[in-house]
């Protein structure tokens, strides 16, 4: 399905006959986790592509009686992740807890690189050791740019808000008319008088002319997602090609703000050697360590220009859904 809306009709007709899979919420949700956490985007592609480990179950009846503790150790060349309950139809449970004991029927699902290239061994002797003490870090405020326009975006809106700590910035850079964004957001079901962590904040302009972006503080965003545009869905390599100049743009705002900043530090400190010069795509990837640029792919053909360099990650998000 295009829109989570649509679930429930579906459900409606089908009934537990019928298995949905709503690909705009799904992509929309891993470019938000993507964007908080980086290299997140590489790890998406190598689990869900078409390449490298996959996930397979199988059955094996000498782990019959067996807590689940014991069962993540057994495998050296694959990681158990999920169990396929005999005793409730076949139902998935993923990440049991440890003491969840593997029943006759069962199936064991792992993340392996082949079907055939991993089997379990002799359970490893395990020296117990304490836990280190986790100190979790407060949240704090984020300011993120969204740059295009998707149909769900007000989903995408909601799913920050959870995320996000409280004072934190949505900034929404798009083309649509600032006086038609309220009323397709209320459309979507989105009320934005309801956000309890987030503030939007609206600019309206062309994410592909660079005087537009220049007008927004793109050095102070914690994250940046590009979003393929609703009106260009049907193009891949033209909304593509919009993806990839915005983010080209993007990076080469951002690595001559530095470079500006880094000269009033300088001069305002008395000077120094000035720095020597270095390539484009250098500045480019030392401004990504700043701020995180994700950008939804397409056409798969597109990647080798994103993952060309480290100027920011990307999700490919027909392929991830295929």
């Amino acid at each position: 399905l295009s829109d989570v809306d649509n679930e429930q009709l579906v459900k409606l007709v089908g009934g537990q006959l019928v298995e949905t899979l709503v690909a705009h919420d799904v992509i929309g949700r891993l470019m938000i986790q993507c964007a908080r956490q980086p290299g997140l985007a590489l790890i998406w592609e190598d689990i869900l592509g078409f390449q490298n480990a996959e996930f397979y179950f199988r059955r094996w009846p000498q782990l019959d009686g067996m807590r689940f503790e014991d069962v993540l150790i057994s495998f050296p060349a694959a990681v158990p992740v999920g169990v396929k309950v005999a005793t409730t139809g076949g139902k998935i449970i993923l990440n049991p807890e440890d003491d969840y004991v593997m029943s006759e029927g069962d199936e064991l699902l792992v993340l392996a690189e082949d079907d055939d290239t991993y089997s379990p061994g002799d359970l490893p002797q395990v020296c117990r050791r304490p836990l280190p003490i986790n100190v979790c870090s407060p949240k704090l405020p984020e300011r993120i740019l969204f740059c295009g326009w998707r149909r769900d975006i007000d989903d995408l809106i909601q799913v920050v808000d959870e995320f996000l700590a409280s004072g934190s910035e949505l900034w929404l850079f798009n083309e649509v008319p600032l006086a038609e964004r309220n009323r397709k957001l209320e459309d979507g079901g989105l009320c934005v008088g309801q956000l309890v962590n987030t503030c939007l904040v609206h600019r309206e302009g062309n994410a592909v002319i660079r005087r537009h972006l220049e007008c927004l503080p793109l050095e102070t965003f914690d994250s940046i997602l590009i979003l393929a545009d609703e009106a260009l869905e049907d193009t891949p390599v033209y909304a593509d090609s919009r993806s990839v100049a915005t983010l080209l743009l993007i990076r080469d705002i951002q690595s001559k703000r530095m470079r500006d900043k880094a000269s009033q530090v300088r001069e305002h400190c008395g000077g120094g050697a000035p720095q020597r010069q270095t390539s484009w795509i250098l500045d480019m990837e030392q401004a990504s360590h700043n701020s995180i640029v994700i950008s939804e792919i397409l056409d798969s053909r597109t990647k080798n220009l994103v993952s060309v360099s480290a100027i920011g990650d990307y999700v490919l998000s027909n392929e991830l859904v295929s």
